[in-house]
């Protein structure tokens, strides 16, 4: 896998910091994940993961409910 360098401030390094470890991620992963977001479209790293998981063919869509059975919402 290709390696890049990457050089931040004290202040940009510490926010990335912290928010790798909101993510339970290593910061590598994190910036990683940033990047691939902006690049790809700007679809989520998941979806973008996912295109091509499925196998087979055709996809049908399932029978819809009954509308007559919905409940009125409630007024605000």
């Amino acid at each position: 896998m290709p390696q890049v360098s990457l050089y931040f401030d004290e202040r940009l390094a510490r926010t990335v910091s912290e928010q790798a470890q909101v993510s339970n991620t290593s910061v590598s992963k994190y910036v990683s994940s940033i990047l691939y977001q902006h690049f790809c479209d700007e679809w989520s790293q998941e979806f973008c993961a996912s295109l091509g998981a499925l196998s087979g063919g055709d996809l049908k869509r399932p029978a819809q409910l009954d509308t007559s059975l919905d409940v009125p919402r409630e007024s605000l």
